[in-house]
Order: C-alpha cells, then structure tokens, then sequence
C-alpha cells in the first residue's frame, strides 16, 4: 500500500501572499485535510516528524558512566540523549542536568527522597556557609574601624554628664548602656552600673521635675479593613483580585492586652470578576431539563471550571459565584459578567493571605494568558447534565473559541497592508524572511533554524525543548552549579545498586495527577528515560501541563493521532489558516501549547526501535509482513484490527487485534486500544489502560518489563465507542 504522506521536499512553502488577504486578515485560507495531507489556501502544509524513527540505545555501563546508559540517534532532547554527543559532556554540565532534573522534579512533585535529602543537606550547608560569612564580615568591619584614645578624665567627665540627665556627648566612644561599657580607640573598657543613671538623687525625685514613664514597646499591628486592597491581573477581561474582607471586626483588635499581641488568625476573603462573550443566548444558558434552569447549570460550570483552571482547592479555597449579569447582545450572543470569591477553608494570618491572594494572582493572570481558563470552563461544561446535548455541545465549542484573539492573524500579513500604503509592489520578497527576523512560522519548513553539527547544544536548548545545562549556562542553573557535584555523587551511588530504566506509559490524555503518581511509583531518577506511547493530549482535564512536564523531564514518544491533530493544526495556524467553523479541542491546544512544548511534539517520531531492548515502540500497531520503513504512519496512529481478509481498520472487532498477529521477533509496546484494556501477547503489549475513561494509567519498566499502574482519579471523558463482533 502506497504511504498517502508526501515528502517535504516536493512541498512549496507560502508565508504571505497579498491576493488572499483584505483588510490586514487573511481570507479564504482555510484548512482541508485530505488523509494526511492537509491544505491550507490550497497548498500542501508539512505536519511529518524531521525523523521518520529514532534508534534507542540501552547499555549497562560503569556506574560512573550512567549518563550515557539510555540514548538516541537524535541531537534535539538534548546531548545526554544522543549517541554521538553524551560522550562529549564534562562532569560539570552533568551536574547542572542534574540539579535542573531536581528542580524540575519537585515543580511535579516526583522529586525522590533520597535526591529530596540531598536538596535539604545542602540548604543547611548554604545557610550555614551564609551565617559564618555574615559573622566574618561583621568582625571585620568592627576590627577595622578605629576610634581616638580618650584620657581617664574625659571618661570621668562622660560618667558625670551620663548621671546627671542621662544625655553626653558620646563621640569617639562606644558605649553600652545595657551592659554598662564603655570602650576608648586604644581598647580600654570602663564598668559602670546603668540602673545608676535612672536613679532618684538624695531621698526622691524632686518635686518640681514631673516623674516620667518610660513609654511600653510593642509590636505594630496591621488591619484591612472591609473595602481591600491589593494588587491583580491586568487582563481585559479579568478584574484584579482583591480582599474583599475579614472575618474579624476592629474592636477586637481594640482588646488586645499591652503585654503582648495575639497572633489570631482571621478569616479573609478573595474575589475577582471575569468578562467574556458566548454565542449562544441567555435563555439557552439559564436553561435545564423540563425548563426550570435558572442559571444554576451555568453557576456549577462557572464555579468548577474557575476553580479547576488555577488549582484552588488544592490552594485551600473553595469558589462561590457571588454575582452573575447576562446581558442578550444582537445576533444571538450573550455578554457574561461574573463576579467569584475565593473562600479559604483554614483561618490564616495577615501575610499568610497576602501570599495567598499574590499565589491567586498567578494563577489567575497564567489561566487567562495560556488559556488554561478557557479549557476547563470546556471540560466542565462538557460533563454538565443539567443541560440538553445540544446546548451543552454548543456552549462548549463557545468557551474553546473563547481562547482566540481578535487579532490572531495580524503576524501572517501586517506587513502587507503598510507595503500597499507605501506604494510597494507585490513580487517574490513577500516570501523571504529577513535574516534577522526571528522565524516564527511552521517546524521545518523553508526559513526554520539550522543548527551547526558541532553545536550539541543547538543554540543553547533547541529552542526550549530541552534545559541548557552547558557550563555557560551555570549562573541559570537552579544553583548555579553548587548542588550538581552531591547530585552526580548520588546518582554514581545509585546506579550502582540501579541501572537506569526505560518507562514506557500508555495513553495520557491529559492526566496530569495520575502521570506524576505513575513516575512516583516508578522511582523516576536521573537516567531514567520515560517513553510516551502517544496521545498525550485531549479528552482529559489538562493537556497542557502533560506536554511541558513531558518536556522539562526530558521525555521522548510517539506521535498519537491526537498528538498529530495538534502538530498539524499548530502547522497550520503558523502558514496564516483560519480557525475551524466547529470547535476543535486539538485547534485550542495548539493554539495554547508554549512554542517550546510544540516544538517537543513536532519532534517525536512515528515510532521507536531498539535492538538492544528487542523491543518497538508504537502509539496504534503494525501490519505484520511490512518493514517498519515502510508501514504506513496513518495505520501506526489509528489501527485496532485486522479483519480475516487482511482489512486493516480502526474499529474495534472483538476477535480480530492485530497484535495477535504480530509475530516479532521484537516486541511491540503501543497504546491506542483502551477497548481492550492491558494487552499481553507474546510479541506484544498494549498499555492504554484508560484513564481518561476512569480506568488505570500503566507503564511497563525496561528492561525487566515490570508493569506499574495506577488508578484514575475519576471519569473525564465519556467512553462511546461502537463494538463490533
């Protein structure tokens, strides 16, 4: 069978073309996919990976030699992961991979204890280091000042001045009225008693001097009062967060005792307000079943989606809707005005909330920036039941489309319409990029950045897809190359015991609680690569954290089909193509994917071998009979059966799995078929277990091929697929 991909060779490229545009806007480019090609204002676009396969290599080395254990025949995750380049790693970029691997780990909360023990041995050491330096420079800076020697008189004359109304010239000496010194340039010390000084002269004060108190120190107390205060988003559609109040009033404050201020804590309350546009109307949103809504479905989405978008229960707060506008706008639209508070499930003290409302801010200002709010407003509404189907679906393609900017196509043409004004013809310049533009259009194509071949760290990090942990690049290492040198000690000690592993994990979909509890389970250290079987992304509740964490661990894959919607769409947005009529979530995490991230996804291969492990890795299967060079992608992405007549499908036909076919004599480990669950034949294992349906998240560790899994959360995403026999 003829592979329906076409090279790149043969593909022209566009950047900008005048004839299709008007007004600043591209028009007409639309996206048309025919099999794996896609079209976009009718010319082919390049979605393929740059490498069609990548050659895994597994070696058990020295214990000192772990770093080159696990690599690939492919320079872009990194120097440590090609063949050609680990070799060529001094000792210290080996630390400074490391103390970004412990960095990285405890951001995803996989960081293991005895790489967490080593972290807070350090910390002590560095404070400590810190402490005798500040102590240091402090008796330095004391021996070094000098004062002038002062004769027994002037000290005489000093002690009478002192008793006599408690004030002296005091110049060139230092005194210290709580320990009852004195000290001269030339080092003498001089005793005397400082309760003398206060004391009443002859039988009492005297009676015309009123008696004065000494004014009792205390600590000062910081109120907020009920109107808040504080900084937040600068966000058009997102109103800055704010402390609405707290749960205790001023007179308490009036009541505290002289002796000592209560250190309660108090009750506060954080708030914001969200704008946004929906096309869909009022009435549809206050909609339910049997027509007695009243707004409370779109309330739930509105609370559950807001909270799971900047992680607030796992903040410590609990969001209550406390004011909805819906306003009807023309042409079917409904404008939303929604006002939220955060409330904290624990009291907690003045600087303890003002952390807290900055920590919201963050995560407030990173929902709305990468459109994480977006998606999961989306995901709630999705699970909605209160809700006919059709309205529900509606509202969901609404907040995918919520993510797009007015102006997203302005970068594909804004140059043109300034060249039309100036008078400038249209000729072949419009399809040059000038070279010290930085390239933003699609992966490999005509303009992209090439790196030398004796750059191994291509341009310091491959543009993001992996750390640079060359030794330039020390003063950004997480500590700057301080830690690195214990980090290696610890990895040298484990390998010594543990050679490092491959894990490979079936399908994702977004997971992201259960990927860490997986690599958690695994005992994912330094060396360790892990291998994405595909379809990382869709369906689940945070695609986008699953790519950059994927990414900053250093993992590699294969391309899923829903991986390869997202590549595709991220290609296509990139040559100038409108957005889908029909909301697509692929669209939406293409669009909100870092450039880094989808740099990462362009990156991964059709599949994986390795003769060392005997084992392939694969997202769907193989047709047995077939090289691997020429198996055809769209089969490896999307396969389930093979049907007695030789029928390569899709669909599920309970008697017929391909990989009952396969006959090796390598191993195949893919994903893909979550109807069947975990797969072991005896040339192959599937491990879509699925977690996004309620299921499990599985892996299988190599060379041993121990499998781990653990157990969903919950259900994310319905399962419907048809069955047949």
């Amino acid at each position: 069978e003829d592979d329906p991909l076409t090279t790149r060779g043969n593909r022209p490229r566009s950047r900008r073309n005048k004839s299709g545009t008007k007004g600043g806007r591209a028009v007409g480019r639309k996206m048309v996919r025919r099999g794996m090609e896609m079209l976009v204002g009718g010319e082919p676009i390049n979605a393929d990976p740059p490498q069609r396969s990548l050659e895994l290599n597994y070696y058990r080395k020295h214990p000192k030699l772990w770093p080159r254990s696990v690599t690939t025949n492919s320079p872009d995750f990194g120097p440590l992961m090609h063949m050609h380049s680990a070799g060529k790693v001094p000792r210290e970029s080996i630390g400074l991979f490391c103390e970004n691997f412990v960095d990285i780990a405890q951001k995803w909360k996989i960081c293991p204890d005895d790489l967490k023990t080593v972290v807070s041995e350090h910390e002590v050491r560095r404070r400590n280091e810190e402490a005798a330096a500040e102590h240091a420079a402090a008796v330095e800076a004391r021996e070094e000042r000098t004062l002038p020697s002062v004769s027994d008189e002037d000290i005489d004359n000093l002690m009478a001045s002192l008793s006599e109304s408690n004030s002296a010239d005091i110049s060139g000496l230092e005194v210290d009225v709580d320990t009852g010194t004195i000290k001269d340039g030339s080092g003498r010390v001089v005793k005397f008693n400082p309760r003398e000084l206060n004391a009443p002269k002859g039988f009492g004060a005297s009676p015309s001097t009123p008696k004065q108190s000494t004014p009792k120190q205390s600590k000062k107390r910081i109120t907020r009062d009920s109107r808040g205060g504080g900084s937040g988003i600068s966000d058009k559609s997102l109103s800055p967060v704010h402390t609405l109040g707290s749960g205790r009033s001023e007179d308490s404050d009036n009541n505290t005792s002289d002796d000592g201020i209560k250190d309660d804590k108090m009750m506060f309350t954080l708030g914001g307000e969200l704008k946004f546009s929906l096309g869909v109307t009022r009435t549809e949103l206050e909609s339910g079943h049997g027509g007695h809504g009243h707004g409370s479905a779109f309330r739930r989405v509105l609370r559950e989606g807001i909270g799971a978008s900047i992680n607030a229960k796992e903040m410590g707060f609990d969001v209550n809707i406390s004011k909805l506008v819906m306003v009807d706008v023309e042409g079917g639209a409904t404008d939303v005005m929604v006002q939220f508070q955060l409330d904290p499930r624990d009291a907690m003290d003045i600087g303890e909330a003002e952390r807290a409302a900055k920590e919201v801010n963050g995560a407030l200002a990173s929902a709305m920036n990468d459109g994480k709010m977006a998606m999961s407003l989306a995901h709630v509404a999705r699970e909605e039941k209160g809700w006919t189907a059709k309205i529900r679906d509606r509202i969901v393609e609404e907040f995918l489309f919520e993510t797009e900017d007015d102006d997203e196509d302005k970068g594909f043409d804004e140059g043109d319409g300034q060249e039309e004004e100036d008078g400038v013809e249209d000729d072949e310049s419009d399809f040059e990029y000038d070279e010290e533009e930085e390239y933003d259009g699609p992966f490999g194509m005509e303009g992209d950045i090439i790196y030398a071949k004796d750059d191994i760290w291509l341009g310091g990090g491959n543009g993001g897809v992996f750390f640079d942990y060359s030794e330039t690049n020390a003063k950004n290492a997480p500590y700057q190359g301080k830690l690195g040198p214990y980090l290696v000690d610890a990895a040298v000690d484990r390998a010594r015991q543990n050679q490092p592993k491959v894990i490979a994990i079936g399908d994702v979909h977004g997971c992201i609680d259960e990927l860490q509890a997986l690599l958690r389970k695994c005992d994912y250290h330094p060396g360790d690569l892990v291998v994405f079987l595909g379809d990382l992304v869709c369906k689940g509740p945070d695609s986008l954290s699953v790519v950059q964490m994927a990414r900053e661990i250093g993992a590699i894959g294969v391309r899923g089909n829903h991986d390869f919607e997202v590549v595709r769409w991220h290609q296509a947005i990139k040559s100038g193509a409108d957005p889908p009529v029909i909301g697509s979530e692929h669209y939406y995490v293409a669009s909100a994917l870092s450039t880094a991230d989808l740099k990462w996804m362009y990156s991964l291969p059709w599949f994986i071998s390795s003769s060392h492990l005997n084992a392939l890795f694969v997202h769907a299967g193989f047709v047995s009979g077939i090289r691997l060079a020429k198996q055809n992608p769209r089969l490896m992405m999307n396969m389930r059966s093979i049907l007695p007549d030789g029928t390569v499908t899709s669909k599920f036909f309970n008697n017929w799995p391909w990989a009952r076919l396969w006959d090796g004599p390598q191993t195949v480990f893919f994903g893909h078929d979550a109807d069947r669950g975990l797969q072991q034949y005896e040339h192959a294992i599937g491990l879509d277990t699925g977690c996004v349906y309620g299921g499990k998240l599985t892996a299988c560790i190599l060379p041993e091929r121990r499998l781990v899994s653990v157990n969903a959360k919950r259900e994310y995403f319905q399962y419907r697929r048809k069955h047949f026999d």
